[in-house]
């Protein structure tokens, strides 16, 4: 219910989240609910575990990183 809240209160239609993957379902259950755009990327190890961005389509201003 937190993550609800929280999410809810920070995140509206249309805003862009990036998300990694893989990540906590719930999360993308709640923003599908709200409406937001998921943007996902990977944290792999062989990277030192950096954001993952130059192989996604984010753009340079999301609402929210999870």
């Amino acid at each position: 219910m937190a993550n609800f809240v929280a999410l809810t209160a920070l995140v509206h239609r249309g805003d862009e989240v990036l998300i990694e993957r893989p990540t906590y379902d719930p999360l993308l259950t709640i923003l599908d609910h709200i409406g937001a755009n998921v943007c996902r990327f990977d944290r792999l190890a062989e990277k030192g575990f950096q954001l993952g961005l130059e192989n996604s389509s984010a753009s340079s201003r999301p609402r929210l990183v999870l």
